[in-house]
């Protein structure tokens, strides 16, 4: 399990900055590996044509994409692109991964 699912782990404790010992993180990547043969089990039934209720959806809350606010005129004035867009995400990226 730790070969499949420890590096999801990781990126989801560095995301939320969270530094736990080794019992919690093998208890975690157990938790992963259960969620996602759930949600697989879900999708190939799916994929087939059957979409009935099995209970396993409702263990997973439903998804629903927040509005994003309207950007300001100032906001609007300024030119993005893809290079600033990648630097933000490599600034971002820099941050998790040194954080505490």
């Amino acid at each position: 399990m730790e070969e499949r699912f420890g590096g999801f782990a990781d990126v989801v404790l560095a995301r939320h900055h969270l530094v736990v010992d080794s019992v919690s993180r093998s208890r975690l990547i157990a938790r992963v590996a259960a969620a996602m043969e759930d949600v697989s089990t879900v999708n190939l039934a799916r994929a087939q044509g059957d979409y009935s209720e099995t209970g396993i959806q409702k263990k997973f809350p439903t998804y629903t994409p927040t509005q994003a606010p309207k950007p300001t005129a100032e906001a609007r004035s300024k030119d993005t692109t893809f290079i600033t867009v990648i630097d933000k995400e490599v600034i971002h990226s820099i941050r998790t991964v040194t954080a505490p």
